[in-house]
């Protein structure tokens, strides 16, 4: 199966954010407060990513979750998103890479770009088609050499969208756009493909094509009215990173760890994907003797490593300073010793996690992909 939902192209999968969180299950905590439409959750695991370093990661994210659970429903407001997403990169792009050799900037002007665009789609409608039809395509069917036209006709008027995604997901796009357009065409030549003409512009892959057809195949209209959210800067001011050491380090995460990776109850789904479960050793020893190694990949900790004559040593897995005095004041600043730290705490930053059996359609898991869509699908026309 494909995780749509992460984002491993870092060299070392397993990352630290800038509160100790584990990276790739910030992003699904990020998923699922959308989906729950949990605005401060929302906010809170956005600006984690945001402020520990990863701004054009956090935004391709948020285009992938539109692409797998909004675009169907809301087709016109994928302009608004990419000019957003295109306004804030050409402005900051190359700005950003000498951001983590200075001091931090009084003013963060583009900072509010994320927050808009997450509140924007915490007020739109969605639904699961794209990211469960993406997830369980067959794959026995990969050796079909010719698909006609009237073939993929049959699969749209009977409502076979697994087949249709198994046809997307294993054949060239070159191959199936042309006759995808053409017999959604011959289908209803005056809507469906006037539909799919919102798009004939784009550049797109093969998940962006399924969500076209879904889209295409919908009995809902697209409005051409849109209402956009727009956000005061105040309120995404209590995410921005610490400026000073202004408390005891140690007690920073008890501060500002307040929500919950886990909160959802739907981590364990994700599980197989995980990037704690690629680690040699176990996660809650990593956490308490290797913290600073992993953080060290986020952009925001290796900024402070270098800030005091700090390096990482990859042979010996371990972040190594010039010299006593330059690790005194690292420490003095930014030990949050997360060793210490109570366990009502380290279960929000590395919360025990009971995996769920995808192969055990019996399972008595509290959260399953069938409760997950059955919750989540109220406005799809997919039925699996």
């Amino acid at each position: 199966m494909n995780n749509s939902i992460t984002i491993q192209n870092q060299p070392n999968p397993f990352i630290l954010t800038r509160f100790l969180y584990v990276k790739d299950e910030v992003e699904i905590a990020l998923l699922l407060s959308i989906l729950q439409k949990r605005k401060e959750d929302s906010l809170f695991w956005a600006y984690e990513l945001y402020y520990s370093g990863f701004q054009e990661e956090v935004f391709q994210l948020i285009w992938t979750i539109y692409i797998d659970f909004f675009a169907t429903l809301n087709p016109l407001f994928e302009t608004y998103l990419s000019t957003m997403i295109k306004e804030w990169t050409k402005e900051w792009k190359e700005e950003w890479k000498e951001e983590w050799t200075k001091e931090w900037k009084e003013e963060w002007n583009k900072d509010i770009t994320l927050g808009i665009l997450v509140e924007n789609l915490l007020i739109r409608p969605f639904n699961t088609d794209v990211f469960m039809l993406s997830r369980l395509y067959l794959k026995e069917n990969e050796n079909i050499e010719i698909i006609e036209i009237k073939t993929m006709v049959e699969w749209t008027t009977s409502n076979n969208y697994q087949q249709i995604a198994n046809y997307i997901f294993t054949e060239p796009i070159e191959k199936t756009e042309p006759i995808i357009r053409s017999a959604l065409k011959q289908i209803d030549p005056k809507y469906k493909f006037k539909k799919l003409q919102l798009f004939s512009n784009s550049d797109f892959n093969k998940k962006q094509l399924l969500s076209r057809v879904l889209m295409c195949l919908t009995s809902e209209k697209p409005k051409k009215k849109q209402f956009y959210m727009m956000i005061d800067e105040a309120k995404i001011e209590p995410f921005k990173c610490d400026k000073v050491c202004s408390v005891r380090p140690y007690r920073i995460l008890t501060q500002r760890c307040v929500k919950g990776t886990n909160d959802s109850g739907y981590l364990s789904l994700f599980a197989f994907a995980l990037s704690r479960y690629k680690l040699e050793e176990d996660v809650y020893s990593v956490y308490h003797n290797d913290w600073l190694y992993y953080a060290s990949f986020s952009p925001i900790w290796l900024h402070r490593i270098h800030k005091h004559n700090g390096i990482r040593d990859e042979e010996k897995r371990c972040v190594v300073f010039s010299n006593e005095e330059d690790e005194e004041e690292f420490y003095n600043c930014w030990n949050y010793e997360p060793d210490e730290q109570s366990r009502e705490l380290k279960q929000k930053t590395i919360p025990e996690i009971n995996q769920y059996d995808n192969s055990n359609s019996n399972s008595n898991s509290v959260c399953s992909w069938e409760i997950f869509q059955q919750n989540y699908n109220q406005n799809g026309i997919v039925k699996l």
